[in-house]
Parts: structure tokens; sequence; C-alpha cells
């Protein structure tokens, strides 16, 4: 899958929505039963076809809720924290040359858990 219409084909197949041209949002299972995960993807269309890439970000705690120092210090240290729509956000990121289609559900699915995790030890709620 090393082609950009794949990726669209691909994440709107598993019930991902477009955002704009260059985004989509998803509902993935949360860490706990019955609890759901926002995950927002999207494209970062770099010169150079190597350099495209996806970038997840799945929120956990809304801005000003807790301070940045929170947020980064409970992150899992295999993902970066982003600020994105008002949220922290844990956020990973791969490139789209040879990607398969694993290898966008599984940091998709993986990083969307450890968010839920996160938000559910922060708030309890499931917001997000």
């Amino acid at each position: 899958m090393a082609s950009w219409a794949a990726v669209d084909g691909f994440l709107l197949g598993k019930g991902f929505e477009r955002l704009g041209e260059n985004g989509y949002q998803g509902e993935l299972k949360g860490s706990g039963e019955g609890r759901t995960q926002l995950v927002f993807v999207a494209k970062f269309d770099a010169e150079g076809d190597l350099l495209d890439s996806l970038v997840f970000h799945s929120p956990f705690a809304k801005v000003g809720s807790i301070s940045a120092e929170t947020a980064i210090g409970a992150a899992p240290l295999m993902y970066g924290v982003a600020e994105f729509g008002g949220h922290y956000c844990l956020r990973d990121s791969v490139q789209i040359a040879d990607l398969s289609e694993s290898e966008i559900m599984v940091p998709a699915i993986f990083m969307s858990k450890l968010a839920d995790a996160l938000e559910q030890k922060i708030s309890g709620a499931d917001n997000l």
C-alpha cells in the first residue's frame, strides 16, 4: 500500500470518516468493556514519496483539565504527546511508502487503547 488512494480506501473501509481533504476520524474499542476511543489520522504529504506519512492522534484529556507536565508524564514513552483540537493526545506516525494494512490499524488500535486507559485514569470518563 504505497499510494494515498489505497490508504483512503482502506481507512474508509474500516469505518473511518473523512475530515476534509487530509484527515480522518474513527472510533475504536477502548481499553475497557463498552468504552470507545477517538482516533484522528492525518495525511502528511511531503515532497518525495518516501516521506509521505500518516499521523495518528488519540485524545485523552482536555487542555486545562490537567497540566502539560501531567499529560507528558502520563504518556507511554513510545508515543509523543501533542495538543490537538483542544485536547492532549497521544501521537504517532508511520510512513506510507510500503505500508501494509496492519501497519495502519495496529498503531491506531494500540494507541487508542492506551489513550483510553489514560482518559479513564485521569478523569474516569469516556468522553473521547
